[in-house]
């Protein structure tokens, strides 16, 4: 385990990554991350930019055909007020 210190970097507070840690995760500088709190931990993780789908790529399968289906109907268990 490496232990870092926060610091503060202009108006927010840093922590500096040390290299052998970029270089195992092939983090580089600059490069964007995602950044999650799960508990008490943060979880960094490289960001994946989504490509941009157009409408056509996005159907291309679809024949035309309409889906038909029937509506779920949920029977009352308890309480609830419909």
């Amino acid at each position: 385990m490496t232990t870092v210190t926060l610091n503060k970097w202009g108006n927010s507070t840093g922590i500096r990554i040390p290299k052998t840690i970029l270089d195992t995760l092939e983090f580089k500088q600059g490069e964007q991350l995602d950044m999650n709190v799960s508990g008490n931990e943060v979880i960094l993780k490289k960001h994946v930019k989504q490509s941009q789908v157009t409408i056509e790529e996005l159907f291309h399968e679809y024949n035309g055909d309409i889906f038909q289906a029937q509506p779920f109907v949920f029977e009352q268990t308890g309480n609830e007020k419909w």
